[in-house]
């Protein structure tokens, strides 16, 4: 652990791969969704920017002077991201938030709330 108590536990395997989206752009992608002109039946709804979890980790231990602790990092690493150029097309919408600020930004709220 670091000198202050601080760690990151990742279970399975740090090169499990997924995406994430923030709530503003999840909010407006599914408001121009539910639009009832829009002719589609099904669309993918979510980030298809990838990240590891040991990379998700790395960044907030960085930010955080965490240490990073792999718990069972030989288990099957697994891989899911959103293919969602169809729906970005359909909706018309884009990624407006990267990952890494959204956690900047959520670090920065606790920090404030803590103070």
């Amino acid at each position: 652990m670091t000198e202050n108590g601080k760690s990151i536990e990742i279970l399975g395997n740090p090169n499990t791969t997924r995406s994430y989206m923030g709530t503003r752009d999840m909010a407006a992608w599914v408001l121009k969704a539910l639009d009832p002109e829009l002719n589609s039946d099904i669309l993918s709804i979510g980030s298809s920017i990838p990240v590891s979890m040991i990379k998700l980790a790395e960044f907030i231990a960085d930010q955080s002077n965490a240490e990073i602790i792999l718990m069972n990092p030989f288990e099957e690493a697994d891989f899911y991201v959103a293919d969602n150029s169809d729906t970005c097309e359909r909706l018309r919408v884009n990624e407006t938030e990267k990952w890494q600020d959204l956690i900047l930004n959520y670090m920065s709220v606790k920090r404030n709330e803590a103070s």
